[in-house]
Formats: C-alpha cells, structure tokens, sequence
C-alpha cells in the first residue's frame, strides 16, 4: 500500500463491540469506530473481515447453524436494518447507529482514496462491477482500483451458489496478483459468508468486507455518491420500500412473510435466553 495511515488508527480488537443477539454476533460500534479500526488493521496488515446482518440474514441464520457459523467466523458484524437495530434492546444492548453497506461505504472509500489504498471489488453479474468502478472513480478520482472481477462463475457453471475450485483459485489470484488492501465481496447470502470464511486465510488483503447488491446500486445510481435511496426513503427510513416498490415480485415476501418470522424467531431467541 503506498499511503500512510494515521498514528491516530484505533489499535483494539474489534471484540470489544461484540454482543449476543440470540447467538448471533453483532457488533455495537458507529462510524467512527469502524473507520478508525479499519486504519488501523490496514496499517498493521492484520486481518480485519466485516460483513452485515438485516432481518432477512438473521432470520435464516437463526435457523441455518451454518450460515450463523460464518457470520460470527466474522471480525465485525455491522446492522444493516433498523429491524435487527430496534431488537437488540430486548437482548441487553444498543447499537449506536444503523450501519448499512450504502451508508457506511462512501465514508470507507474516501478514506480508502485518502491512504492511497488498492481495491479490488469482487461479485455481481458480468459488467456490474466495472460499471460500478467507473461511477467510483469519478466520485473518488485519488481512489486506487486494484480490480474487478464479476460473481457469476457458479451460475455460468450450472450450480448457483458453489465455485469451482479452480475458478475460485483463479478467483483468489486476481485479488492477490493486484496487491489490494480491501477487497468488496458482493454475492448473494449466504454465499458471499461463506467465501470470505473460506479464503480468508488465502488472501492477502488485510480488510475483506462483504457488499451484497452495493455494487448493484452504484452501477444504477447516476448521481453517485448520492445516496441511492430517494430523500424520503432515507429520512423516514423507509428504505425497504423504497426497494419493495421497484423490485415486487422478488422482494414482497422478504418485507411481509419473513419479517413476521423474524421477528417471532427473535422473541423465540430472548424467551430461550431468559428461561
């Protein structure tokens, strides 16, 4: 990396935020927090993995033993739904603020453009990410893109969900041959957990995170680094329908059905606790 980061970088480990959401790790932290540990973990070229949790990971991680396995493998686990943000007070904690992937990821990137960092964004269809990389770079011009590579091995093959292995190699040796310091992993859940856990040791990079549809919104967001959402969705934080309405047919049932549920599996877990 050819930047300098600052002697100011938070040095602790990122431990000290974790609580227990009914076995799930989330981590209570703001912002700040995550800026200053993510300095300093790309200064001292220790691992530092981050991925996010929204009602709909919860629920099924409450129900899926390894898909909440390879959450919690994870050194930060951020809340990215004010549903998961509203609940926690019934598990004995507060989350500062709701850290989601579009909110939390212009303020990561400016830093990253301000260390001179290498970044390599990993995932989406075929032109996504340099879709994706273009917008970033106009909006962070000092930003060092390491590369691009898409996600779509496993569909292309046949079998969503699973990389061949020597696709992933492949894969792995990109991110490593471009010298990146933060790698973006956006895949769909529980695949792109699953990833980072698996290859954390094999890549070189000190920060991975995961960014599920981000690379998604800044390929469709013209106004980049604006947010994606409109002004009301954001203010009222009605971003989820905001989604609802352009993506119906895929998403009703996240936002109705599975909300219930995770909900009750949530109630479920703080009954289980208290008795």
């Amino acid at each position: 990396m050819a930047g300098t980061i600052g002697d100011s970088a938070q040095t602790e480990g990122p431990s000290r935020y974790d609580c227990d959401f009914g076995d799930i790790k989330v981590s209570a932290l703001d912002a700040g927090e995550l800026t200053n540990l993510m300095r300093a973990r790309l200064r001292s070229r220790q691992k530092l993995l981050i991925t996010f949790i929204n009602p709909d990971y919860a629920r099924r991680a409450f129900q899926d033993d390894r898909l909440r396995s390879w959450i919690n493998g994870f050194d930060l686990v951020l809340v990215d739904g004010n549903g998961v943000r509203w609940m926690t007070p019934l598990f004995g904690f507060r989350v500062p603020e709701r850290l989601d992937t579009d909110g939390v990821a212009p303020r990561l990137l400016s830093e990253l453009a301000a260390a001179e960092a290498r970044v390599f964004l990993f995932g989406c269809a075929p032109g996504v990410a340099e879709d994706a990389a273009t917008q970033l770079t106009a909006a962070y011009p000092s930003l060092d893109l390491a590369g691009v590579e898409h996600g779509y091995w496993d569909v292309e093959r046949g079998h969503p969900g699973r990389f061949d292995p020597a696709d992933n190699d492949r894969i792995v040796g990109r991110i490593n041959s471009s010298g990146a310091d933060f790698v973006l992993v956006s895949l769909p859940t529980p695949l792109q957990q699953r990833w980072v856990i698996e290859n954390k040791e094999a890549i070189a990079a000190p920060v991975i995170m995961t960014g599920g549809s981000f690379l998604d919104h800044v390929a469709d967001n013209e106004r980049w680094p604006e947010s994606w959402y409109p002004e009301w969705a954001n203010r009222y934080s009605l971003n989820w329908l905001y989604r609802l309405k352009r993506e119906p047919g895929r998403l009703w049932r996240r936002y109705t059905l599975e909300m219930v549920h995770f909900a009750a599996l949530a109630l479920q877990a703080r009954w289980n606790r208290s008795r």
